[in-house]
């Protein structure tokens, strides 16, 4: 075994190796076996280790045997040999050569930056005979290096095996599962509901899904609403499908629910959810959904998934049995369960390229080793989190004799130990590249490795792609995009060589289309074109319609008229009181009240506040009846929130009708319309292109008076009044 550190468990499981094995071989990464100054000894914590190996040994009076290696016979050259040197040694001289076997790499990002190893990888191959699987790419920031890698890669016709362990709480097996419990233990809410259908474990099509998800955020359907049955709107084929949707998803839902209810203890869950699993067919399931993507990876991933959910199922009924808990405790305890169990994967195939971190990475016949990513904050690893005793307290229980994990100060230096690893790991060559941007084009600072590099090797030759971009014809796909970027060069006039002209030839010929589509898009500019007359005709007709609101959108912000007004976008409605809702509630009862006092001839200058109040209480009643206002009466907040409207209406009639009553102003009319189909004609106005204005519309109220013979007429527009009341700023 190579010793790299041991946790005291693992001290005890050597313990018991030097009782019953005849004989135990240690490989330690170290110059000699005495520790020396911490901080300058790279190798001081194996150090450490091995004194701790030999106390065991001694205590068990065991024999030791002592050999060492001083020849490094990995290295192959002179370049490598002198960097594992000046690693290890805090007072280096500078190496005055050209080292032609280190390379180092500034890249304008990641992406680019894994470009650069694809080229050179297919150079070894193809002209130095190196194979995929000598090859190895280390980077300590995995998130943002592997998914380039997959896409590079790809393209380039590289085969890869990443190797990285994947969290299981995001997988699509584990997810399902939690999200069962997540419903129950959430009583059915919207997010719980909504998360369980969109893993896409259930027979249901996305249409059907988001045509649901509006229905329920329409309707407010939430909680216990999901237990009954949908019949918010007039019956029809619409309503029918959501409704046997709904039971699709609840009944099994509600049949498991009520198989646990009846002895809710961690066994029972754990059987009732094992159960629920094999009579819904998951394997199925999960067979059909490895078919659809074709994924050897994916169908290894999702076997494992299942086996590693039997295990903590075991394990949790092992642990707590009988014991009663809730289902946000037992999703708590699988949760913990997923966490301390994360998806490995194994080689495909013998030849590949690997990638993996400083940690994981412990191939021995590696030749050459792309060191990726070698930025401020991942070469070393900068470890902000101390756990929950800090450096202070570690130091205090260690000087008390007591083994506790290691200070942060301490993975510090053991990470600078990886690091001398990872550098010394290839036998031929090794690649050292790091970017200067990331994904959002934020500057980002070089490792302070990078310097040391550059002062062990102070002629190293760093190239980079940051200015200027070298071009490979290497991969069919790959070749395709540096081939329109060397055609861009052309057409700006710079001479390119006969090798690219022939390839630009060949894809012109064989990818006729993706190349001209390819070099329109060098075209291209984001330039918003004008809209033509027929489609604005088409998008608004020949005649402009148009209000005072319609006007004040326009002059707010152009496009949103346009949006709003010629392509007719609105948002899905939701559940909940809006503006607009309370302001076409208010207009309605208003327009409703004076169609009242028309009808039934009542004296608008002598009905009194009691009547008044009686008759919009009628109208109110009547229009809450109305489907399009459910949402008024739905919950006990909303009904709360109705009562203020209703104050809020009455007090508003009667201060109009009792500034008509203390004025020489007569009401002419309600819902006055002029136009085409109104009781007046048109307004026409004169433009100076010769061209008329014609003005159509309807008025809410007009009021007549005279005063000294002359004759005032009063336009009222009830919606300015009211279509900015916000019922939850209205004191009661």
């Amino acid at each position: 075994m190579i010793l790299f550190g041991f946790t005291p468990q693992e001290y005890e499981v050597f313990e018991e190796l030097l009782k019953k094995a005849k004989k135990v071989t240690i490989a330690i990464s170290t110059d000699n076996l005495y520790p020396g100054d911490k901080e300058l000894d790279l190798f001081y914590f194996n150090k450490i280790f091995a004194k701790k190996l030999v106390d065991i040994a001694n205590k068990n009076s065991q024999k030791i045997e002592l050999s060492e290696c001083k020849d490094n016979l990995r290295l192959q050259n002179d370049d490598l040999k002198f960097l594992e040197q000046a690693l290890t040694n805090a007072k280096f001289k500078s190496y005055k050569e050209n080292p032609k076997n280190i390379k180092l790499f500034l890249a304008n990002n990641s992406y680019s930056e894994m470009e650069y190893i694809a080229t050179e990888i297919l150079r070894l191959v193809k002209e130095e005979n190196y194979k995929y699987n000598e090859i190895a790419i280390i980077s300590n920031n995995l998130d943002e290096y592997s998914l380039d890698c997959k896409i590079v890669f790809d393209k380039y016709n590289i085969p890869v095996f990443i190797d990285e362990k994947k969290d299981l709480n995001q997988n699509i097996l584990i997810r399902y599962v939690l999200a069962i419990l997540d419903i129950f233990s959430k009583n059915w809410s919207f997010e719980s509901i909504f998360n369980f259908l969109k893993i896409g474990m259930l027979e249901i099509s996305e249409y059907d899904i988001f045509s649901l998800e509006n229905y329920c955020k329409k309707w407010g359907i939430k909680y216990n609403k999901w237990l009954k049955e949908f019949n918010y709107e007039e019956i029809n084929e619409e309503q029918t499908r959501l409704e046997e949707l709904r039971k699709k998803i609840t009944n099994p839902l509600i049949n498991l629910k009520e198989n646990i209810s009846k002895n809710k203890t961690a066994k029972e869950i754990t059987k009732c959810l094992y159960e629920y699993l094999i009579k819904n067919n998951i394997n199925e399931i999960l067979d059909r959904k490895i078919k659809e993507i074709g994924s050897n990876e994916i169908n290894s991933e999702y076997n494992t998934s299942y086996k590693i959910l039997a295990q903590i199922f075991d394990e949790i009924v092992s642990c707590f049995g009988n014991e009663k808990v809730d289902f946000e405790k037992y999703k708590d305890l699988l949760q913990i369960g997923f966490s301390q169990s994360e998806l490995g994967k194994i080689p495909m195939s013998q030849d590949q390229v690997i990638l993996g971190d400083s940690k994981r990475s412990r191939n021995s016949n590696i030749k050459i080793s792309f060191v990726c990513g070698v930025n401020d904050g991942f070469f070393p690893i900068v470890n902000n989190f101390e756990g929950f005793l800090n450096d202070s307290d570690r130091e205090k229980l260690k000087m008390a004799g007591m083994e506790i994990a290691k200070t942060s100060v301490e993975l510090l230096y053991e990470e600078n130990f990886e690091i001398y690893n990872i550098l010394t790991m290839a036998s031929d060559k090794v690649y050292i590249s790091y970017a200067s941007s990331d994904k959002e084009g934020k500057s980002i600072r070089p490792s302070i490795l990078i310097k040391k590099i550059k002062r062990i090797f102070p002629n190293l030759n760093e190239e980079s792609d940051i200015i200027s971009k070298e071009y490979y014809i290497t991969s069919k796909t790959a070749t395709f995009d540096d081939a329109i970027s060397v055609y861009r060069d052309c057409l700006d006039g710079i001479e390119i060589s006969d090798e690219w002209k022939t390839a630009i030839n060949y894809y012109k010929i064989n990818d006729a289309e993706k190349f001209e589509s390819a070099v329109n898009g060098i075209n291209y500019t984001n330039l918003a074109d004008t809209i033509s007359d027929e489609n604005i005709k088409k998008l608004y007709g020949n005649k402009l319609k148009t209000s005072v609101s319609r006007l004040e959108q326009y002059r707010r912000c152009p496009f949103s008229f346009h949006l709003k007004y010629g392509l007719k976008l609105k948002e899905n409605p939701e559940f909940q009181i809006q503006t607009i809702d309370t302001g076409s509630f208010m207009h309605e009862i208003i327009d409703e009240f004076f169609e009242i006092i028309e009808d039934k001839k009542i004296n608008i200058k002598l009905i009194t506040r009691e009547e008044i109040e009686k008759i919009v209480q009628k109208i109110i009643d009547d229009t809450l009846e109305m489907s399009k206002y459910y949402v008024f009466t739905s919950t006990a907040k909303f009904r709360n929130l109705t009562k203020k409207l209703n104050r809020v209406v009455s007090e508003s009639i009667y201060y109009i009708v009792y500034g008509l009553q203390n004025s020489k102003f007569e009401c002419l009319g309600h819902e006055i319309e002029f136009g085409e189909k109104g009781k007046y004609k048109s307004i026409n106005i004169d433009l100076d292109n010769d061209k008329k204005l014609e003005i159509t519309g309807k008025i809410d109220r007009i009021d007549i008076g005279k005063l000294d013979e002359k004759t005032y007429v009063r336009i009222i527009d009830y919606k300015s009044s009211v279509k900015n009341l916000d019922l939850n700023q209205v004191e009661a």
